[in-house]
């Protein structure tokens, strides 16, 4: 065979060996490409179920994904992870967030893909107690007995809001519960203490006068009394009485009942029992006007006593003091409200009425010791015995000219007590000047401070006048004139 046959033929055997190798590799690419795979992961970062608090921030934790190849590509690689849904934590609720991650590869021979995904569930959930706040009112109480008087309340939750309608209340051994649940079912609960009190005093009566008249010798019937309470009703039986009425001695007794209820509130009343050799007759009824109280030639011992009577009662009195005496208790006159007037400086007739002259000196020797006492230069007058006196040695008439002249006033009376002559104890006293005073509009009351049982009697004179519906007043210079007629 030729060489050159030779060659042709190796030639062509060397190409079908390369083509034969060729559909060899070709094959085989091609089951290898058939046969390989890829996987996608996915890992969720955190929990897969998750719970968070209504209102709270919730931040999601994410998720990472990879793929991998079962024939090439073995190594991992990552993949971008997308992400659907959200969550809503002002909203309760369960909320889904869905990852997935997708894998391709392209190739001649065709295409290659993978999917992964993977969920989470957030559950926003409400686990707080709402909020009950009690409100309470300054000096509030409940009186015992009686069922409390709400002061208020209200009820607040972190999602449902306002919730004060909802309380349930319910009132129990002294005690106030409320309760309250919100829209999840998450409950609260407050209670109230009621406080219990009663301020109130209980209402004492005493059947009978207040002031009662007992013959010596004769005995005393205690008239009785009621009792009762706002919370503990009829209290009678607990009314204590302190005191005793001697009716072997003449003389003023005074009982004091005094009522108490549970609380410790007490109220106490009085009643004078006069042990009399007298009963003296009713006192009559008044028709109501003005009463000025009037008091001759203290101050004395009795006088200081008599201010703290008028004191308790709010009356305004005038004294008509005599300029000798110690006038310390001027100033307390003045400062308690009450009027002085001028009743001459010796209260001795033969002297200031010996002549004007004399009179005027008495009285001018007076005003300046009133004055040093008490600061008060008085322009109120009164004539010891009054403008009627009959031991005058000079005329009345041109006296008491002579006095409204120089700008004095001067004021007799219309109402005598008697307490200088026919009237010896309280009782005649009250009398005497109540009976007086009955059938007018306008009475200046004549009495005396240095007497002991005439500023006995002022106490119950006054509160005969007050529930008669007189007022007192203090005399003053533009006061009604009360003038007696002159003898000479």
């Amino acid at each position: 065979m030729s060489k050159k046959k030779k060659s042709k033929i190796s030639v062509l055997a060397v190409l079908l060996i390369m083509a034969g190798v060729a559909a060899l590799v070709a094959a085989g690419a091609f089951g290898a490409w058939h046969y390989q795979s890829y996987s996608v992961g996915i890992q969720l970062a955190g929990e897969q179920d998750m719970v968070v608090e209504v209102g709270s921030g919730f931040t999601d934790p994410g998720a990472s994904a990879w793929v991998e190849g079962n024939l090439f590509d073995k190594a991992q690689k990552p993949l971008e992870v997308a992400t659907q849904g959200g969550v809503n934590t002002h909203k309760l609720g369960t909320y889904e967030l869905k990852y997935s991650a997708v894998f391709a590869k392209e190739h001649f021979l065709g295409n290659k893909q993978a999917f992964a995904e993977a969920v989470r569930t957030v559950t926003v959930v409400d686990t707080q107690a709402p909020l009950i706040t009690l409100h309470t009112q300054e000096g509030a109480f409940t009186f015992p007995g009686q069922s409390y008087v709400e002061e208020g309340f209200a009820a607040q939750d972190n999602y449902d809001g306002d919730i004060t309608q909802l309380v349930q209340r319910q009132e129990i051994d002294g005690k106030v519960y409320y309760t309250v649940a919100d829209s999840s079912g998450n409950t609260a609960q407050a209670v109230r203490d009621i406080f219990y009190d009663d301020p109130i005093a209980p209402e004492l009566s005493l059947l009978g006068e207040d002031i009662m008249q007992v013959k010596l010798g004769d005995s005393f019937v205690e008239p009785g009394y009621t009792a009762s309470d706002n919370v503990d009703g009829d209290i009678t039986a607990r009314v204590t009485v302190e005191g005793s009425v001697d009716t072997a001695a003449v003389g003023r007794y005074t009982l004091t009942y005094t009522a108490t209820d549970n609380f410790g509130n007490a109220v106490s009343c009085s009643r004078i029992v006069k042990v009399v050799e007298k009963i003296m007759p009713p006192l009559p009824k008044g028709k109501g006007g003005v009463i000025y109280l009037t008091f001759d030639d203290g101050p004395g011992p009795y006088t200081e006593r008599l201010l703290d009577i008028l004191d308790k009662y709010g009356v305004k009195a005038t004294f008509f003091v005599v300029g000798r005496y110690d006038l310390t208790l001027t100033k307390e006159m003045v400062e308690r409200g009450h009027a002085v007037g001028n009743h001459s400086y010796s209260h001795v007739y033969d002297k200031l009425y010996a002549s004007e002259k004399a009179f005027f000196n008495e009285l001018y020797a007076a005003q300046d010791r009133i004055e040093a006492a008490c600061g008060v230069r008085t322009r109120l007058v009164r004539f010891p015995g009054g403008s009627s006196n009959g031991m005058s040695q000079v005329s009345m008439r041109q006296l008491t000219r002579s006095l409204v002249n120089s700008g004095y006033a001067y004021f007799d009376w219309n109402v005598d007590s008697k307490d200088a002559g026919g009237a010896t104890t309280p009782e005649e006293v009250v009398y005497n000047v109540c009976s007086g005073v009955a059938d007018k509009t306008m009475a200046i009351v004549l009495q005396h401070d240095i007497k002991e049982y005439s500023v006995d009697a002022v106490e119950e004179i006054i509160i005969w006048a007050l529930e008669n519906g007189y007022t007192f007043e203090k005399l003053t210079i533009s006061s009604p004139g009360c003038h007696h007629a002159t003898r000479n």
